[in-house]
């Protein structure tokens, strides 16, 4: 009895697959058949299921596999993900241009990206401020409204300074001179001073010699009376050589001779002033 008893179940067991398979056969028999007789708006409908179907078959299939997927999360998170002590907003509030616009714009938005909770005029104010000087005063007077509009003025006020010539700096045309030139020593003699005046209680300090004084002809004073100049005069001689004198005579001793008249005392005598008993008789 045991025997048959199996035997019945498998009997039931394979009646129940085959009526499974009998009864998919029938829908697919009757999916064809309804293919075959369906008009063109009605394929857009059955169109419409079969992705759905399958749609539904690939979230089930990527579903199963979502535990793996999240249990290996967290190991890749703290080996790759940003650090804890990483602050963004505060690299954000402290970015200033060191650069080009277009490489403080790339950082900016890769900080920009990481910032949560800030307003969007916030980071346009953020944008502003971390221009350079020049840049930033004349994208100010503009009154931008986003940071892509201050991004494309940025850029423009760039080019402008850029190809702006430099003016040149005003120098003096007087070079300093080198002071690390050597000129040549000369060989003064050693000359000390000559103490002229009396020894006194308190003995002088040895002063230190003196500069060369140039060596000086001593100038040859000759003085001529005015006898002497009225005998060669009368002999017709030069003053201060005793060749003839004419208009086309040269000294030859050229000296620079200074001519100086000395008065008799007779020629002094001031002359008396007229008698004015004389003027009243006339």
């Amino acid at each position: 009895m045991a025997d048959y008893s199996t035997c019945i179940k498998e009997l039931q067991n394979d009646i129940k697959s085959n009526a499974e398979a009998i009864d998919e056969i029938q829908t697919q028999m009757q999916t064809q058949f309804r293919l075959a007789e369906a008009t063109n708006a009605d394929r857009f409908h059955l169109l419409h299921e079969a992705l759905d179907a399958l749609i539904k078959k690939q979230t089930h299939s990527s579903e199963s596999s979502h535990g793996a997927l999240n249990s290996n999360r967290q190991p890749f998170q703290m080996d790759f993900g940003p650090s804890v002590y990483d602050c963004p907003r505060a690299a954000l509030f402290k970015l200033n241009q060191s650069g080009s616009v277009g490489e403080y714009y790339t950082e900016f938005n890769k900080l920009a990206n990481r910032v949560y909770g800030v307003s969007t005029e916030a980071l346009l104010d953020c944008f502003l401020s971390g221009l350079q000087n020049d840049i930033r005063r004349d994208v100010l007077a503009l009154s931008p409204d986003t940071i892509t509009r201050a991004f494309a003025l940025a850029k423009l006020y760039e080019e402008k300074y850029t190809t702006q010539p430099k003016t040149r700096s005003t120098q003096s045309p007087y070079k300093s001179p080198n002071h690390n030139t050597t000129y040549p020593q000369k060989n003064y003699p050693n000359i000390t001073r000559s103490e002229t005046t009396p020894n006194h209680s308190h003995p002088k300090t040895q002063l230190p010699p003196l500069l060369p004084t140039p060596n000086q002809k001593p100038t040859a004073i000759r003085n001529i009376s005015p006898a002497e100049m009225q005998i060669r005069r009368d002999k017709g001689l030069c003053y201060f050589c005793d060749e003839n004198f004419s208009h086309t005579h040269r000294c030859p001793n050229r000296r620079v001779m200074m001519l100086q008249l000395t008065e008799d005392e007779g020629d002094n005598c001031e002359p008396e002033p007229p008698d004015d008993e004389h003027n009243h008789s006339i």
